[in-house]
């Protein structure tokens, strides 16, 4: 379903986010609205949730910065988790759990790192920036992930010098963010659930295209 551009999402609300890069859609993920407002994004991916992914000739997911075709995949990692995007932000923050159920725990904390959200006629549309972090669950160490990958990409012009300057700018802010308690790492998502009414949100025709 296409909305539009000015329009709010309500909870529960079906939501699409595309990874685009020099005008192709690189990846595609559902997710349900949690809640939608000037300061923010939060979204929920309940497990069986469709993605779109990069996919070689038998339809396998690869990670590879060529894209000749998207396949479709479910979600099935991280309990279903709840992810926060700061309306303008350079970044997303991840409670990924260690399971669905309801004994499940924190596992950690999982930044990563994008330009910001920009609306598309199926939610929202930004470009992975590659470079991500990981925040224990007692928020008293981080480390970087994909570091080496991030650091290839610069060395090929995927991304310009300036850009990778607020890539590590903004990870290092955040982290440090995390460590001083600042929302939303010190919000109860740890015991947050979701609406069971909610549905599993769907991918809509037509969006794997600009």
């Amino acid at each position: 379903m296409r909305v539009e551009e000015t329009e709010s999402f309500a909870p529960g609300d079906s939501v699409v986010l595309r990874d685009v890069r020099g005008g192709l859609v690189r990846a595609v993920s559902t997710a349900v609205v949690v809640e939608h407002s000037p300061e923010r994004l939060v979204t929920w991916i309940p497990l069986g949730s469709p993605l779109l992914l990069p996919g070689d000739v038998d339809g396998q997911p690869v990670k590879t910065e060529r894209v000749d075709r998207l396949t479709e995949v479910s979600w099935n990692s991280w309990g279903g988790p709840v992810f926060v995007w700061p309306q303008g932000g350079w970044h997303s923050v991840r409670a990924s759990w260690t399971d669905a159920g309801t004994d499940r725990s924190l596992d950690h904390w999982y930044v990563n790192l994008h330009t910001p959200l920009r609306r598309s006629p199926f939610g929202f549309d930004l470009e992975d920036l590659i470079l991500d972090v990981i925040v224990t669950p007692d928020r008293r160490s981080w480390s970087w992930k994909d570091e080496a990958e991030f650091e290839t990409a610069c060395a090929a012009g995927i991304i310009e010098p300036d850009l990778a300057k607020i890539v590590r700018d903004t990870g290092t802010r955040v982290a440090a963010g995390a460590e001083r308690g600042v929302e939303p790492f010190t919000e109860a998502w740890e015991t947050w659930r979701p609406d069971p009414s909610w549905q599993l949100p769907t991918l809509p025709p037509g969006c794997a295209s600009l």
